[in-house]
């Protein structure tokens, strides 16, 4: 159903060169569509096992009796897929402030996608020192960019950290094809195993991209780190931060820059960057707080007490 109703409105972006309207019904199932292509695929399946076993290998660690008997066993979920879907399903619309343009391509290189399309970005985040990931819904400077077809790619994007060339919603046409060859990289960074794209594409710029990329692939889908603290009568206390891993591969691109605003913006003594508080606090008392912690973004990190072994 919901490839259904994005179906109609992403043929007549192709058709006609332009995004539908902000608020309308076809905006609301076009970022919905793009938000769960990153959740929907195999790789996020992965993912989500193999969060979930260092979380599980973390819990049980300190026993004395299975302590050396971590490599013998693997946690997985009944239906991993499900476990990735399920905080899209939940938290689509958090990224509802996000603006959105449309890359026209106008060289003669075309846009490739992957069997992992939904790259989420943050050139903000890339190069500061923050902790885990800074691509959730509602972080601070997210990107997210989904080739629609050969000459058309999808950006959604924090407007008080970047801007595109041109003036409004107009689509951006990218005449570089340094510019083209960039959002490729990212797919080739992302990509799980398969790469897709026309018969324009050139085997050789393929093959270079591929290579190029292999450098910035991802060594572990998602990570989980402890962080200890005191112990009392009621066992040890302990910060367990979760987090998927991010693309890092110095996207640059001459029709989007970070706005001279948001380069000055200092990360101070906060462990995560949230776009729009409002948004957050609107989200808490829709369903009674109970989505998250209070003052934290989705995907954050969140405390255990674990009795001693």
């Amino acid at each position: 159903m919901i490839e259904g109703s994005a179906a109609g409105v992403i043929s007549n972006i192709i058709r006609t060169n332009v995004l539908p309207q902000l608020s309308s019904a076809d905006h609301r199932n076009l970022l919905r569509f793009a938000v769960f292509q990153r959740s929907r695929t195999v790789y996020a399946a992965e993912e989500m096992d193999e969060l979930l076993d260092k979380v599980v290998k973390i819990l049980v660690g300190r026993d004395p009796d299975l302590k050396d008997h971590m490599d013998e066993f693997k946690a997985r979920f009944d239906n991993p897929a499900l476990a990735a879907l399920d905080p899209a399903v939940r938290l689509w619309p958090m990224a509802s402030d996000l603006k959105s343009r449309l890359i026209v391509n106008d060289t003669e290189q075309p846009f490739i996608t992957s069997d992992a399309p939904a790259v989420f970005y943050n050139q903000l985040m890339e190069k500061k020192k923050t902790y885990g990931s800074n691509t959730g819904l509602q972080s601070k400077g997210l990107q997210i960019f989904l080739p629609l077809s050969p000459r058309h790619c999808l950006v959604l994007y924090d407007g008080e950290v970047y801007k595109l060339r041109g003036k409004g919603n107009a689509p951006v046409s990218a005449k570089r094809e340094k510019d083209i060859a960039a959002v490729n990289a990212l797919q080739c960074v992302s990509v799980r195993e398969n790469l897709y794209f026309d018969d324009r594409a050139k085997e050789k710029e393929i093959r270079r991209l591929v290579q190029m990329a292999g450098r910035f692939r991802r060594k572990a889908k998602a990570r989980a780190e402890e962080y200890e603290g005191p112990t009392d009568a009621e066992g040890m206390h302990s910060l367990l931060h979760t987090y998927k891993e991010d693309v890092r591969c110095d996207l640059s691109l001459s029709l989007l820059k970070v706005r001279r605003k948001a380069k000055k913006y200092e990360l101070g003594d906060k462990a995560v960057h949230v776009r729009n508080e409002e948004i957050c606090r609107l989200y808490d008392d829709a369903v009674g707080g109970a989505s998250r912690p209070k003052r934290e973004p989705p995907e954050g990190p969140y405390v255990r007490r674990r009795p001693r072994p």
